[in-house]
């Protein structure tokens, strides 16, 4: 058992760090309160005209989407325990901090597909003219999104 005081601390400021990172980046990935996000919703509804159906339709699709977003996430908290449980185990970069991080990067990976798999569902809703200006702004904020 460890009983160095410092490097306690300086292991829980690490593991620490580390949490705070991976949760915000996947929570940039997913787009998660972020300006695009709020961008595109403003688009959605009060720009595009939108039918009481298309509506009712998107309303749908956003409650959908959270509940799944909020699996994933979960399973990100899970990821980033599991990083913080390594390096408290290793005390350094090994082949258990490394195989934590790829499967959050995995995690990561799946949140930003089913973001994506979102955003392709809603442009289903929406008549051609409103899909383009729909593609012009999705395209601006993807090529933007480090600004």
């Amino acid at each position: 058992m460890m009983r160095n005081p410092k490097l306690l601390a300086l292991i829980a400021l690490i593991t620490f760090i580390a949490a705070l990172a991976g949760t915000m980046v996947g929570r940039s990935l997913a787009g998660i309160g972020t300006e695009p996000v709020n961008e595109l919703h403003v688009l959605l509804y009060d720009e595009l005209d939108l039918t009481d159906a298309q509506r009712r339709n998107l309303k749908l699709l956003e409650a959908d989407f959270a509940k799944r977003k909020a699996i994933v996430e979960k399973q990100l908290g899970a990821d980033n325990a599991a990083i913080a449980n390594a390096m408290e185990m290793e005390h350094g970069y090994g082949a258990k901090v490394e195989a934590a991080v790829d499967r959050m990067h995995g995690t990561m990976g799946k949140l930003q597909k089913l973001t994506l798999e979102h955003v392709f569902a809603m442009r289903q809703e929406l008549t051609p003219v409103q899909a383009r200006r729909y593609d012009q702004v999705v395209a601006k904020l993807l090529r933007n999104a480090d600004k």
